[in-house]
């Protein structure tokens, strides 16, 4: 489960995401998209737990200094619904559409 400051900081995110201040690369082959700007880096990867038998999400936080933090989520806790959202919006965010 994400701490509190962490639950905005990714909620604000997306919030910026959607507004298209940021795009994220998406990386298909490994379910990971990954932001770079000037003050820190994010990485939000998916994946399948086999052992818990859900899904679940990594978010790698870097900061300037190259000092990285992990937090975790899975299907079972609620921030899954928020990571998920993010990914989404994330993978989307460098995508052309026809219209």
């Amino acid at each position: 489960m994400f701490p509190e400051r962490i639950r905005v900081f990714v909620t604000n995110v997306a919030t910026r995401t959607e507004m298209s201040e940021f795009v994220w690369t998406y990386d298909d082959m490994n379910a990971t998209v990954h932001l770079r700007e000037t003050l820190f880096t994010l990485t939000l990867r998916y994946s399948f737990s086999d052992t818990e038998r859900c899904g679940e999400f990594v978010l790698i936080y870097t900061d300037q200094a190259d000092k990285e933090y992990r937090f975790y989520t899975n299907q079972e806790q609620g921030d899954y619904a928020l990571a998920q959202r993010l990914y989404e919006v994330a993978q989307s965010s460098g995508m052309t559409l026809p219209f």
